[in-house]
């Protein structure tokens, strides 16, 4: 009987630790982000958002880790918000006219890979983050493709960034 309760003791032990590891992952989340939730229910509620949210990441990562998935992820400033209540974007319209060519015939007996990684080759380079500016997506999409263009004219690989431009008030 003593050691089932010294077993119980290092359990729960334990789960305080890993409790105390997420709360100290959530007060550097809220202060990175600039989070304040003034009111104990409130900080309560996105705590918890946050801590699946964790979960889900850690989950996944482990995955990548262990090679199932290729990509890995981490937490984002809307993290500790629900899905829905994130940032959403119009969809893409695509005309319906819109037909895929077929480029068989213009590269002749080429045989075309199934896919390419273009970081093993050294064209792209780190993931950049776009802030709060809501619709920096296609500038994003844009730098990227200046950075390869660079990369196979120049053989350089140089990162570039984009300056946000805030409009202002005038008098």
């Amino acid at each position: 009987m003593h050691t089932l309760f010294c077993i119980a003791v290092f359990a729960s032990v334990d789960s305080i630790a890993v409790a105390l590891t997420d709360l100290e992952q959530w007060k550097e989340f809220k202060h990175a982000h600039e989070k304040n939730y003034p009111h104990p229910a409130t900080d309560a509620y996105h705590y918890a958002i946050f801590q699946k949210s964790l979960k889900e990441v850690k989950e996944h990562n482990a995955k990548y880790e262990a090679g199932e998935v290729t990509y890995s992820k981490k937490l984002v400033k809307y993290s500790d918000l629900p899905k829905e209540q994130w940032p959403q974007l119009p969809p893409l319209l695509i005309s319906d006219n819109f037909i895929e060519d077929d480029i068989s015939e213009d590269i002749g007996n080429v045989e075309i890979p199934e896919a390419i990684d273009w970081r093993e080759k050294g064209y792209v380079t780190h993931v950049k983050s776009e802030g709060a500016i809501c619709g920096d997506c296609y500038n994003f999409g844009a730098i990227g493709s200046l950075e390869a263009f660079n990369k196979r004219v120049n053989g350089e690989l140089v990162a570039l960034t984009i300056l946000a431009m805030v409009p202002t008030q005038l008098p």
